[in-house]
Order: structure tokens, then sequence, then C-alpha cells
């Protein structure tokens, strides 16, 4: 299942924010897709390559976003709920 992969992308990067979407193919299969956190602080923010994002945008297979925390609980921080 998807929510382990996602688990497994934040265990493999355990001092930055792992970050990823989850998105849905042609055939309506919904996959995880891990990303380079571009981040010039990856401990505290990440950032994914907009030309990536908008890719996944244009061709309607964007489900969400996804991103770990490195040194705090699983609540979204002030930042994600002023940039969600």
């Amino acid at each position: 299942m998807y929510v382990n992969e996602i688990i497994k992308h934040a265990e493999d990067f355990p001092d930055e924010e792992a970050c990823g979407v989850v998105a849905i193919d042609a055939n309506k299969n919904i996959f995880v897709k891990n990303l380079i956190n571009n981040s010039l602080n990856k401990q505290e923010s990440f950032s994914i390559d907009p030309g990536v994002f908008l890719k996944l945008k244009l061709r309607g297979e964007l489900v969400g976003v996804y991103h770990s925390h490195t040194h705090t609980n699983g609540q979204p921080s002030a930042q994600d709920i002023k940039e969600s």
C-alpha cells in the first residue's frame, strides 16, 4: 500500500524532510512518486521541482503532495498551513 511507501521514504531520510506526490495513472492506479527535496534547509522545509509538479498536475495525475517532519510530530506546521 502506498502509505507504507511514504513511511519508508521518510525513514530513509531521517535528517531531512522527505517529499513526494501521490498520483494516479491512466488505469486509475494510485502510486507514490518520491521526489528530491530541493530546499536549501532540508531539515526544516521542502521544495519540489516546479517542473515535475506542473507536469503531473497538467496530465491530471496529481492526487496530493506529502512531506515528512524531522523533529516534530505529524501535525502541520505554521509554514505548512500558510503554504497550503
